[in-house]
């Protein structure tokens, strides 16, 4: 997300090493849905933010969904 979003913007990047468990993907997804939410950008002015916001929203919610039908295929491999 760093890559297309504006300088300014308060989100901080993340690395693979943060989101290694499921948890924490949950954890950094719910983080940024948040933030992109159509609702908390309402007061950008800026228009192309807000296109940029509600394309990184809704591409959230596709990736976290595609990640979650996928790990719910994964059974995991006991020892």
């Amino acid at each position: 997300m760093n890559t297309v979003l504006w300088t300014d913007c308060a989100w901080k990047p993340i690395s693979m090493g943060d989101i290694i468990s499921a948890d924490k993907v949950k954890k950094y997804y719910m983080k940024a849905i948040t933030m992109f939410h159509p609702d908390k950008i309402q007061g950008l002015q800026d228009q192309h933010k807000r296109y940029i916001a509600d394309r990184v929203f809704t591409t959230l919610n596709d990736a976290y969904n595609n990640f979650r039908v996928t790990s719910a295929r994964i059974t995991p491999v006991a020892h």
